[in-house]
């Protein structure tokens, strides 16, 4: 199962690691899922995982509930979920609500690459 930490330098170096690209160069199990900050940090390239939706503009529920049904409605992502499993995300705003949390849950429902079709109702609901 994935799961998510916070890649803050501060987070990593608590970790055992340098900095974001010592983290991510150590595993390959380690994914960045955040937007490309690599003008500021060395190793933060944007990742296909990123959400385009920001807090500032929908607010963290709303920002999480609209990255959640981008997800959900781009068949290239939806069925590279399972990609992910037993994968550690990295992201800038864990523990706070994440989009790396919605991928985790996600990740969980749709084990398999078949899509939309392994969905249950719930999730096509919301």
């Amino acid at each position: 199962m994935a799961q998510v930490i916070n890649v803050r330098k501060a987070e990593l170096e608590r970790l055992g690691y340098n900095d974001l690209e010592n983290w991510l160069s150590s595993s390959s199990d380690h994914v960045y899922i955040g937007r490309n900050m690599s003008h500021y940090v060395k190793g933060a390239v944007g990742s296909k995982w990123a959400n385009p939706f920001k807090v500032q503009k929908y607010g963290r529920d709303g920002c999480l509930q609209k990255y959640e049904e981008y997800i959900l409605n781009t068949p290239e992502l939806l069925n590279s979920l399972n990609e992910l499993n037993g994968k550690v995300l990295g992201c800038w705003c864990y523990p706070e609500k994440c989009h790396g949390d919605i991928l985790v849950k996600l990740s969980k429902t749709c084990p398999n690459e078949f899509g939309i079709k392994g969905l249950s109702q719930e999730h096509l609901e919301h």
